[in-house]
């Protein structure tokens, strides 16, 4: 048989997964996560279900086939990292620490990372969404010890905002998005989305762009449009006036 690598998948009926190596951490931890919560093992990751007194009957039973677990989905050069702990919580906070995703300097390189995103004109504002959420997802799991950093879903909006300001055609909408409410960046990111949808219907076609009405586009970014329900409302509105435009008339007419 050949030797274990860090590159090896495990895959069984019951989880599929490449192991756990210095550079796959959060490929990783999603699957696990996920894995852990899908058969109703959550509460392993609360230190209070290790403090209880006495200990549930099924404990022993629960650690040790979690703790198992880790040892099949984890590369045999992190190994020493679970059998040096007792418990599964343990083991598992040790793998993070030992991947360095614990670290002060991990968590500021992605905050810095964060902060650095910037949206280059002409290219696509879905893959902006995408690559500032998957970021922010990080952190905000990384910043499980809030004394040390909070990032609000406002204050990521803001982030979020700042980082499309080299658009010069998104300024005017920029400047409205402050004003949404809830301010939070899925609102935030819901109305940067319906734009994406708009340019690209913009360029199907030479002709469509010729045919802009510019008032009904106006509406799209007009100040007074501080609610996300009424900005979903007038988009609406904007597409449907925009495709009148383009209807045959019948001979009956």
């Amino acid at each position: 048989m050949s030797q274990s690598s860090s590159n090896e998948v495990v895959s069984s009926t019951k989880i599929c997964i490449k192991k756990l190596n210095q550079t796959n951490y959060w490929a990783w931890r999603y699957h696990m996560d996920n894995y852990m919560v899908g058969r109703g093992d959550e509460d392993l990751f609360e230190s209070k279900y290790y403090e209880q007194k006495p200990l549930p009957p099924n404990y022993k039973k629960r650690n040790a086939g979690a703790i198992s677990l880790l040892l099949s989905v984890v590369s045999d050069e992190l190994h020493h990292e679970i059998q040096a702990h007792e418990t599964f919580l343990n083991a598992w906070n040790a793998l993070s620490t030992a991947c360095g995703n614990d670290s002060v300097v991990f968590i500021c390189e992605k905050l810095f990372e964060l902060l650095s995103l910037e949206f280059e004109p002409q290219s696509s504002l879905q893959a902006q969404i995408s690559k500032f959420k998957s970021l922010y997802t990080e952190l905000t799991v990384l910043t499980t010890d809030k004394t040390f950093m909070d990032i609000s879903t406002g204050l990521a909006a803001a982030f979020f905002l700042q980082s499309i300001k080299n658009d010069e055609a998104l300024a005017a909408l920029v400047q409205t998005l402050y004003d949404v409410k809830p301010f939070n960046l899925q609102s935030v990111t819901d109305c940067i989305g319906m734009e994406h949808i708009r340019r690209g219907g913009e360029k199907e076609s030479e002709k469509d762009k010729a045919q802009v009405d510019q008032p009904v586009a106006k509406a799209l970014l007009v100040e007074d449009v501080v609610d996300i329900e009424e900005w979903h409302q007038r988009f609406i509105q904007t597409q449907l006036r925009l495709l009148n435009k383009d209807l045959p008339i019948s001979n009956g007419q």
